[in-house]
């Protein structure tokens, strides 16, 4: 994935495609805020906030752009 331009990440929407450490399972968030080299995001479902470090966001296979639907976890 290309290097994600700062200027651009509030407002932008994420899906995480696997759950936040410390989280309640959500995972489609919107970026309310930029720290240095984090961000704070906020969960869609819940509005709750968590840290993550952009280099955690260009990482493909935790993360991807938009709200994209994830197929149901095996039981």
């Amino acid at each position: 994935m290309a290097r994600v331009q700062r200027r651009f990440l509030v407002g932008s929407r994420w899906t995480a495609l696997a759950p936040l450490p410390g989280g309640k399972g959500e995972c489609h968030f919107e970026v309310t805020a930029v720290h240095g080299d984090s961000v704070t995001v906020r969960a869609v479902l819940t509005r709750a906030q968590h840290p993550v470090p952009i280099a955690a966001l260009e990482d493909p296979a935790a993360w991807t752009t938009g709200w994209v639907t994830l197929p149901a976890a095996e039981s």
